[in-house]
């Protein structure tokens, strides 16, 4: 039985769309969403960066039926059975996944070698230098960012609904890789998953909920536009706009996804990003 345990680690908690269209492959049962299909081909060996679709696994309904949620009510037999699949895929041992209990927080981790536990801490962000460690973030409605700095070989991998958005997960990704390994804000390329879109965003409590600066991406009434107020924050943090790419998909439209705003209780999607040994 899969062991999902904490363990000690450091802890950091600082304080125009692509044009490129989706990139979505099959492979076997699993179907999948390429989310850095924008990087220029002398890079694209360095890195994987992936979202997984809900079907090809073995979980049962609700969660059918490749539920990668760590804290949904799957039963651990069947998300072991799905984290080997994708794993499988992926290309890395189940011993070099790492993920989360996300949070909605702007805490970020930095792995510095390869841990002893599937999840590393309560955190919404991965950094990470070690080739062959796949970061996975565990999402249904909310975005998974994939950063790459192809300078200095690190790669991060961020949970961003409006809560994570607006409590500065977005900066404090970008703080600890310059912080911790001198990346540049210019040199990173970003790769956002599909996500609720904004013609199911609705957000009735806006006014009450959202800070000043998200308000601005509310349209007809009560609905958020979360992708652009994302790429609104990631050019302000000073990422090239030409090194975003940005899903269209909206999960709650397509069946394809896990939607929590369309299902209630159901599994999750998973994101993974890793540089390539």
């Amino acid at each position: 039985m899969l062991l999902i345990n904490v363990i000690k680690i450091r802890i950091f908690k600082t304080s125009h769309f692509s044009n490129i269209s989706i990139s979505m492959k099959k492979a076997n049962t699993l179907s999948y969403v390429e989310i850095m299909p924008h990087l220029p081909p002398y890079f694209r060996d360095k890195l994987k960066a992936l979202t997984y679709k809900r079907r090809g696994g073995v979980s049962l309904p609700p969660y059918d039926t490749l539920n990668l949620g760590l804290f949904v009510g799957d039963t651990p037999e069947n998300l072991e059975r799905n984290l080997r699949i994708i794993c499988n895929h992926f290309g890395v041992d189940l011993e070099r996944l790492v993920a989360l209990k996300q949070v909605h927080s702007n805490k970020v981790l930095v792995i510095s070698e390869v841990p002893d536990s599937l999840v590393v801490g309560e955190a919404d962000g991965l950094v990470t230098d070690v080739k062959g460690l796949a970061l996975m973030i565990h999402h249904a409605d909310c975005q998974a960012i994939v950063f790459f700095d192809p300078r200095k070989q690190i790669i991060g991998n961020c949970h961003a609904g409006w809560r994570g958005l607006s409590n500065g997960i977005v900066e404090n990704m970008v703080s600890t890789m310059v912080r911790f390994f001198d990346s540049r804000p210019k040199d990173l390329w970003v790769g956002i998953s599909p996500a609720l879109g904004p013609c199911c965003g609705e957000f009735k409590g806006w006014r009450e909920l959202l800070p000043v600066w998200m308000r601005d991406f509310i349209f007809n009434g009560d609905h958020l536009d979360l992708k652009r107020a994302t790429l609104s924050k990631l050019h302000e943090v000073g990422i090239h706009p030409n090194h975003i790419f940005s899903s269209n998909i909206c999960t709650r439209c397509s069946k394809d996804f896990f939607s929590y705003r369309r299902d209630k209780k159901t599994g999750r999607l998973g994101t993974l990003g890793m540089l390539t040994p």
